[in-house]
């Protein structure tokens, strides 16, 4: 189709849109999506195979009917005019998790705009926002929708622009570990100045700080020194003793800046360091912090511990039905506002561990949604939020272990940075400063002979080890010593097989365990060390992926097990991918009971 009978189409779907369609979700939905299709040269609705109002049973064996499907490439949530569309992103991830096989992209549409989604790759955020209006001059984000798919435009890719930033960071921290800049010192100085780049674009010090001072240096026109004088006064709590010209910078603190000391930098990486500034670092998930940590460490020493970054989608597999899940259905359940507060206090309780937690990405996720969690509860109530001044869920409620100290420091800035990120996203103002003190939340410790911190909820992803790779990438004398500890589970069972025994022994009645593991966990001496301990002791599976093709960097097939301590009478949902790509197609099945063999 030549570009001018695009627009005119474009135009063409405008024109009526204006004209005839008023924004009923009820009474307009099919003729919209038939113009709509039209518009993108399609016949309509029919004639391309898609379906409107299909019916999808959901989590727990609800009923749902998705407004729009066109297999494989789009599912779209359709909303009366004026609706706010975040209010219907869960309810559309819904059926996009439970429609298989999955679909390429997810659209939340109010009449007045697209929202547009790939959760195969930005699980929260829109990779675009699309007003109708100007589809006839930006049909670009939708372009999957002509006859033959043609690959979208999107302003909003974030995946990109956190790949990009935590490339240059990572390069930066290379580069002083290289020329023997003390470790500890040069993590130290990183996470500072990664934590004012946030802050700077997300208003919690004043727009271009950081930017203004890495131009003046690369021009020559003022010494590093400012560099350090920005970070002193970011744990300066009184005005009076600020340096000067940075009196406006409000106290941050919570352990990462009781010791500023900055490192001189080379040219090189001074102009690294400008290039990462000039992105808008509001875009960055703090995800990003998981890439930089992958990034700062020798492969070598990855693999020997089994460290691999997860996506957000993979950590919802666990955080969702062990988090989620069980709150979402309580709050449906109540019949009184004292029925809701009881709920609101429980959720401002929970308290989460991640004993692998590595840079804190589950963590993350898990905080993210259980403050979505304390909005939907308060709304319910009808608490204005605009007159909110702040949470009660906070980065306290979350606890991690890991033997990597830098790890450890991210995950900490993660939930720190997190903190405000999740005030913006619910419109709702959020102190968010001084930083949480997280010192006590998290230890640098080998988990498997630690004691762990009692909690609600323990999720996270043990390192990915064959017994076999155990011999060869650990010390003798270390495994020896983890099969002596655990000295009834059986000798050939892998690495991860005794994150979940630990974790079955330290959760109460009725508590609940997400965890990700080698898809051997349901086979043979793995299984007998693990999930068939703890079906044996009235452990319940109530949600499984028996298999699938690992979306990050380690090649293998894992399984993902959530489990709760005692009986569950409710639904169970076991999911299985056939084949061995990640786009491979799934199955799911909801089996009155899931054994030890996830089957």
């Amino acid at each position: 189709m030549a570009q001018d009978t695009r627009k005119q189409k474009f135009e063409q779907f405008l024109t009526y849109f204006q004209k005839y369609i008023k924004g009923s979700e009820k009474g307009e939905g099919q003729i919209f999506f038939d113009r709509l299709l039209q518009a993108f040269g399609n016949a309509g609705v029919k004639e391309v195979g898609a379906t409107c109002e299909e019916f999808i049973k959901k989590r727990q064996g609800k009923r749902g009917f998705a407004d729009f499907i066109w297999e494989p490439r789009v599912i779209i949530e359709l909303k009366k005019r004026g609706e706010p569309l975040q209010k219907y992103y869960d309810q559309a991830v819904d059926y996009w998790i439970h429609r298989l096989p999955r679909l390429k992209y997810m659209v939340l549409c109010n009449f007045d705009e697209f929202w547009i989604y790939d959760l195969n790759q930005q699980l929260y955020d829109p990779v675009h926002k699309l007003k109708i209006k100007d589809l006839p001059k930006n049909w670009g984000p939708l372009a999957f929708l002509f006859p033959k798919e043609e690959i979208p435009i999107f302003d909003n890719y974030n995946v990109k622009v956190t790949e990009e930033v935590a490339s240059k960071v990572g390069s930066i921290y290379y580069s002083l570990v290289k020329r023997s800049v003390d470790p500890e010192r040069a993590q130290r100085f990183v996470l500072q100045i990664v934590v004012a780049l946030f802050a700077e674009d997300v208003e919690l010090i004043p727009k271009y700080t950081v930017q203004k001072i890495l131009s003046g240096i690369v021009k020559k026109q003022i010494g590093q020194e400012e560099l350090e004088k920005l970070l002193q006064s970011m744990a300066i709590e009184t005005m009076k003793n600020k340096p000067a010209n940075y009196k406006d910078i409000p106290l941050f603190n919570g352990g990462l800046f009781e010791k500023v000391k900055a490192v001189e930098l080379t040219h090189k990486e001074i102009h690294l360091l400008y290039e990462a500034s000039a992105e808008d670092w509001g875009k960055v998930r703090p995800s990003i912090f998981g890439s930089i940590f992958e990034s700062s460490m020798g492969k070598d020493l990855r693999h020997g511990h089994g460290i691999h970054y997860t996506s957000e989608l993979d950590i919802q597999k666990i955080v969702y039905p062990t988090i989620v899940q069980p709150f979402k259905e309580k709050i449906e359940k109540s019949k009184t506002k004292k029925d809701l507060k009881k709920i609101l206090s429980e959720i401002r309780d929970f308290k989460v561990l991640d004993p692998a937690c590595g840079s804190g990405n589950f963590l993350y996720i898990a905080f993210r949604e259980l403050r979505k969690l304390e909005v939907d509860v308060l709304e319910r109530l009808g608490e204005d939020l605009k007159q909110m001044r702040g949470f009660a869920v906070s980065p306290t409620n979350f606890y991690g272990i890991d033997t990597n100290k830098f790890g450890l420091e991210l995950a900490k800035v993660a939930l720190s940075i997190g903190r405000k990120m999740s005030a913006v996203e619910c419109n709702v103002h959020d102190p968010s400063l001084p930083f949480d003190d997280l010192e006590e939340n998290f230890s640098s410790e080998d988990a498997l002979f630690s004691k762990w911190q009692k909690v609600n909820a323990i999720i996270g992803n043990p390192p990915f080890l064959s017994s076999k790779k155990m011999k060869v990438e650990l010390p003798v004398k270390y495994v020896n010593k983890v099969r002596n500890y655990f000295a009834d589970v059986p000798g050939r069972a892998d690495y991860c097989v005794y994150w979940f025994r630990k974790a079955h022994d330290n959760l109460e009645k009725g508590q609940r365990a997400g965890l990700v593991g080698t898809n051997t966990i349901r086979q043979n001496y793995s299984r007998e060390g693990g999930l068939d301990y703890i079906v044996k002791n009235k452990g319940t599976i109530t949600e499984a992926v028996s298999t699938q093709v690992w979306s990050g960097e380690a090649n293998v097939h894992v399984s993902i097990v959530n489990w709760i301590k005692g009986n569950f009478q409710g639904k169970k949902k076991l999911f299985t991918q056939i084949g061995n790509k990640v786009t491979s197609p799934w199955e799911i099945e909801t089996p009155k009971k899931i054994n030890s063999s996830l089957s």
